[in-house]
């Protein structure tokens, strides 16, 4: 657990530095662009049903993975941003109860719009 929290740590601290930013000439008003990287750590999950009934108390263990995101967005206002987010988060499953063999990954790509709200730099 020490090792994997470790890693997970570095993988995060890793991904906040590796985050690029890239803006149209007029920095109130244009389009940008956002990547970041990271990890991610999914908690274990109660298993219910797996092509039919399982035995009660069964549950799904997962290891650490890699986090990666992209946004796009536009500030329409020099107050206002409307964007898109898109990322992929990886686990490997470590474990399954009652399973002999394991080769088995669960990914997410989770995708937001959002319309941010913020003040310009002249506004101290």
């Amino acid at each position: 657990m020490k090792t994997t929290f470790k890693g997970l740590a570095l993988a995060s601290l890793i991904g906040s530095i590796v985050v690029t930013s890239a803006r149209a000439d007029d920095p109130l008003v244009g389009l940008y662009f956002k990547g970041d990287a990271g990890g991610n750590w999914t908690e274990s999950t109660e298993l219910r049903e797996f092509f039919g009934p399982v035995s009660p108390g069964s549950r799904v263990e997962f290891n650490p993975g890699p986090r990666f995101g992209v946004t796009a967005g536009y500030d329409v206002l020099e107050f206002l941003g409307l964007e898109a987010q898109l990322g992929i988060y990886e686990n490997e499953i470590s474990s399954i109860s009652g399973a002999t063999s394991l080769n088995a990954w669960l990914v997410n790509v989770p995708f937001m719009a959002n319309a941010r709200l913020h003040l310009p730099t002249y506004y101290r």
